[in-house]
Protein backbone atom coordinates (compact mmCIF):
# COMPACT_ATOMS: atom_id res chain seq x y z
CA UNK A 1 0.00 0.00 0.00
CA UNK A 2 1.91 3.49 -1.29
CA UNK A 3 -0.84 5.53 1.31
CA UNK A 4 -0.50 5.13 4.94
CA UNK A 5 -3.72 4.91 6.59
CA UNK A 6 -4.59 5.61 10.71
CA UNK A 7 -5.57 3.76 13.24
CA UNK A 8 -8.62 5.93 13.55
CA UNK A 9 -9.32 6.09 10.04
CA UNK A 10 -9.91 1.83 9.79
CA UNK A 11 -12.23 2.11 12.83
CA UNK A 12 -13.94 4.76 10.64
CA UNK A 13 -14.36 1.70 8.04
CA UNK A 14 -14.91 -0.55 10.14
CA UNK A 15 -18.31 0.84 11.56
CA UNK A 16 -19.37 2.13 8.19
CA UNK A 17 -18.99 -1.92 6.93
CA UNK A 18 -20.30 -3.03 10.30
CA UNK A 19 -24.39 -2.39 8.98
CA UNK A 20 -24.30 -4.38 5.69
CA UNK A 21 -22.40 -7.02 7.62
CA UNK A 22 -25.09 -7.97 9.76
CA UNK A 23 -27.99 -7.23 6.90
CA UNK A 24 -25.97 -9.67 5.00
CA UNK A 25 -25.88 -11.90 7.86
CA UNK A 26 -29.36 -11.25 8.78
CA UNK A 27 -30.56 -12.09 5.07
CA UNK A 28 -28.66 -15.29 5.13
CA UNK A 29 -29.34 -17.10 8.09
CA UNK A 30 -33.69 -15.63 8.76
CA UNK A 31 -34.73 -15.39 5.14
CA UNK A 32 -31.92 -18.21 3.92
CA UNK A 33 -31.57 -16.23 0.69
CA UNK A 34 -29.18 -18.65 -0.71
CA UNK A 35 -31.45 -21.42 -0.14
CA UNK A 36 -33.46 -21.86 -3.62
CA UNK A 37 -36.01 -23.73 -4.60
CA UNK A 38 -35.17 -24.15 -8.26
CA UNK A 39 -32.39 -24.74 -10.26
CA UNK A 40 -33.74 -22.42 -13.23
CA UNK A 41 -32.77 -18.94 -13.06
CA UNK A 42 -36.42 -17.47 -13.12
CA UNK A 43 -36.77 -20.13 -10.13
CA UNK A 44 -33.65 -18.32 -7.83
CA UNK A 45 -34.53 -14.60 -9.15
CA UNK A 46 -38.60 -15.52 -8.35
CA UNK A 47 -37.20 -16.70 -4.56
CA UNK A 48 -34.18 -13.66 -4.41
CA UNK A 49 -37.37 -10.98 -4.96
CA UNK A 50 -39.90 -12.95 -2.68
CA UNK A 51 -37.75 -12.65 0.50
CA UNK A 52 -36.25 -8.78 -0.23
CA UNK A 53 -40.22 -8.20 -0.37
CA UNK A 54 -40.55 -9.94 2.57
CA UNK A 55 -37.69 -8.04 4.48
CA UNK A 56 -39.11 -4.96 3.33
CA UNK A 57 -42.58 -5.03 4.59
CA UNK A 58 -40.81 -6.59 7.71
CA UNK A 59 -38.83 -3.41 7.62
CA UNK A 60 -41.69 -1.28 7.55
CA UNK A 61 -43.73 -3.04 10.55
CA UNK A 62 -40.45 -2.41 12.89
CA UNK A 63 -40.05 1.31 11.84
CA UNK A 64 -43.73 1.41 12.79
CA UNK A 65 -43.52 -1.06 15.95
CA UNK A 66 -40.65 1.07 17.29
CA UNK A 67 -42.33 4.57 16.86
CA UNK A 68 -45.00 3.26 19.03
CA UNK A 69 -42.57 2.00 21.68
CA UNK A 70 -40.86 5.34 21.73
CA UNK A 71 -44.13 6.78 21.93
CA UNK A 72 -45.44 4.62 24.68
CA UNK A 73 -41.68 4.93 26.48
CA UNK A 74 -40.90 8.83 25.69
CA UNK A 75 -41.68 10.30 29.32
CA UNK A 76 -40.49 7.75 31.10
CA UNK A 77 -37.35 7.54 33.21
CA UNK A 78 -35.61 4.53 31.79
CA UNK A 79 -31.76 3.91 32.00
CA UNK A 80 -31.70 2.17 28.74
CA UNK A 81 -33.55 2.78 25.28
CA UNK A 82 -36.03 0.13 24.31
CA UNK A 83 -36.46 -1.57 21.19
CA UNK A 84 -38.49 -4.04 19.28
CA UNK A 85 -37.45 -7.50 19.14
CA UNK A 86 -36.74 -8.77 15.86
CA UNK A 87 -35.29 -12.26 16.63
CA UNK A 88 -37.70 -15.17 16.22
CA UNK A 89 -36.62 -18.70 16.50
CA UNK A 90 -38.44 -21.31 14.31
Amino acid sequence: MEKQYSVAEFKRLYFKRWPIETKYNELKKKLEIENFSGRIVDNIRQDFYAAMTIDNIACGLYWKAQEVVEKERRDKDNKWEYQVNVNHER
